[in-house]
């Protein structure tokens, strides 16, 4: 896996708006901890706290806080061939905003993806991607 860039527990305040109209060049994996708002081809949709995403190269982005604090872990990257299939096999649902019972535990492996990644440790890459196959 190829990590780009990733970031934990990030606060934004209640006019957060992310609008991407081509998307990004790799994948985004959103943990949101707040209430948030997504524009899907099905509409909008807002979401309570404890919702994921999954975006797809250059596939349109828009979203954002649901009129209150927005907070989010992400992370930009490219899955190799055994973490697509990974993906594939667990049937990640892609480019729709999946609410959950909640992302502790999911967002405590980002926290620890985030140590490592810009960590000075020379296995950095290897642990990062470790935790990837455990987030997914």
């Amino acid at each position: 896996m190829r990590l780009d860039e990733l970031g934990f527990y990030h606060r934004h305040d209640k006019s957060f708006h992310m609008k991407r109209p081509d998307g990004t060049g790799d994948w985004l994996l959103l943990a949101i901890h707040t209430e948030s708002r997504f524009t899907t081809p099905d509409g909008v949709r807002r979401l309570p706290k404890g919702a994921f995403m999954i975006y797809t190269p250059f596939t349109p982005q828009d979203y954002g806080a649901a009129d209150t604090e927005y907070i989010d872990d992400w992370i930009h990257f490219e899955p190799d061939e055994s973490e697509r299939a990974l993906m594939e096999e667990l049937s990640l649902p892609l480019n729709t905003p999946v609410p959950t019972a909640g992302l502790s535990g999911c967002s405590e492996i980002i926290k620890r993806m985030c140590h490592e990644f810009y960590s000075e440790n020379s296995f950095r890459s290897e642990s990062a991607d470790l935790c990837f196959r455990l987030l997914l």
